[in-house]
């Protein structure tokens, strides 16, 4: 819209400014028109944007034209947001493309020398996974642990001597947190992905379904798991950290048996025949659910049954009151040459597994109560029959601290058998009663 070569516009002053008249549509439409085949001519190429399935020989294929642009990318129709990019240098790279607060962001992954096809999938899951998450996959790349994923860090802490060291029921334990509630949502994303509002959420989720034992667990789990990352300088924080549940009950256990209706039903419990000796069990020893269900005969030598493997590595020496010894009869005259005190309902050669048992007994008794319910009922009634702490602490296989507790050794077989004798001759009298079909 510049005057012609030699020629000024009329009454230009430069003391005063000018408004040159708006030109008209048909002036405008003319210039473009005249400019349109130098912009052509000049034009810039863009990237190339290309989507199909990539194959290996594809991506051996794939050249920088230089006909076009200074970088182009051939993006991968199977996995949306992978691509491989090539710059005139020569170079190629795996790259991701993602949208994140509505706005787009391309990250080079790794050179195509360095990493094959198939690998290059996977970290684009990964990424993707993470984006949906909130996360940014370029932050996830800059922090301590790279894309290092909660899966792959569960498989390190598991190979490690802390966890190899724990007990049975702390890996059982751990191992079902993270089936349950840990992998499915967050095994495939990189740890800087997984934030302290998820956990949050997800913590608030249990609690308002009811399952406050288990978001406990859960959140003691995650802790572990973390502290376990941030020790090794994987992860900067965890995301377990300073979050304070909003709990509906303190926690602790309290409830037992207290009235001798109440011990009667469970001795007499409507279940299985392995549910009913195991619950008799439980209650004549005071033991742990899986230290009774893992209960086998080679365990029973010299007259005592010896449990090795315990939650809390001590292990648990108990004499053979001749109640015990009648309900292992039972078990053998019962299910002939299997080895377990109290098999599965499907199969006399293995354990009941623990999922058998809890819905046996919530079948049973309404979920009325636990097999942890009977350990509290044990120490319970023998505290109110005037049996010391030191004796119930032997048979329950409790471990206080103190230097008491560390000068103290041996079985004391016969403070524990003072103990369960009279345990046993009370819970006895009260299930004599004819009271078989007391149900809940």
């Amino acid at each position: 819209l510049n005057p012609a070569p030699g020629q000024q516009w009329r009454g230009f002053s430069p003391h005063r400014p000018y408004t040159a008249p708006a030109p008209s549509a048909t002036v405008l439409l003319s210039k473009c028109l005249a400019i349109a085949p130098a912009l052509l001519s000049n034009r810039c190429t863009m990237p190339n944007t290309k989507s199909k399935p990539l194959t290996r020989a594809a991506v051996e294929r794939f050249r920088h034209n230089a006909d076009g642009g200074r970088i182009q990318r051939l993006w991968d129709a199977a996995v949306p947001g992978l691509g491989v990019e090539a710059s005139k240098s020569g170079r190629k790279w795996w790259v991701f493309r993602y949208r994140l607060a509505d706005k787009q962001h391309i990250i080079r992954l790794e050179a195509v020398a360095a990493m094959d096809l198939d690998t290059a999938r996977d970290a684009a899951v990964r990424a993707t996974a993470a984006v949906r998450a909130g996360a940014d996959p370029k932050v996830i790349r800059q922090a301590p642990g790279g894309d290092t994923t909660v899966a792959k860090l569960w498989e390190q802490y598991q190979a490690t001597p802390h966890y190899q060291s724990r007990s049975q029921d702390f890996r059982n334990g751990m191992a079902s947190t993270m089936r349950a509630h840990v992998l499915p949502e967050w095994g495939e994303l990189p740890l800087a992905a997984v934030k302290r509002w998820q956990v949050r959420q997800r913590i608030d989720g249990l609690i308002e379904a009811g399952k406050e034992g288990a978001a406990r667990a859960l959140l003691n789990r995650l802790r572990i798991l973390f502290n376990y990352a941030l020790e090794y300088d994987l992860t900067d924080t965890s995301p377990a950290d300073h979050i304070k549940p909003r709990y509906t009950r303190t926690g602790r256990r309290d409830a037992w048996l207290r009235t001798d209706t109440e011990l009667r039903r469970a001795w007499w419990i409507d279940a299985p025949v392995q549910v009913r000796m195991m619950t008799r069990w439980l209650l004549l020893t005071g033991c742990r659910r899986d230290e009774a269900r893992l209960a086998h005969r080679e365990q029973i030598t010299d007259g005592a049954w010896r449990v090795l493997d315990t939650k809390n590595d001590h292990p648990l020496i108990l004499p053979m009151m001749p109640a015990m010894e009648a309900v292992a009869a039972e078990s053998k005259q019962t299910f002939g040459a299997t080895g377990w005190l109290f098999p599965s309902t499907t199969s006399n050669f293995r354990p009941m597994p623990r999922s058998s048992w809890e819905w046996a007994l919530r079948r049973a008794t309404d979920g009325a109560w636990s097999a942890h319910v009977l350990r509290h009922t044990v120490e319970s009634h023998m505290r109110e029959l005037g049996i010391s702490e030191e004796a119930r602490d032997a048979v329950l296989n409790h471990v206080r601290a103190g230097a008491g507790a560390r000068y103290a050794h041996g079985a004391q077989l016969q403070v524990k058998a003072d103990a369960l004798h009279r345990w046993h001759q009370h819970l006895l009298d009260v299930v004599s009663a004819d009271t078989r079909n007391a149900t809940y």
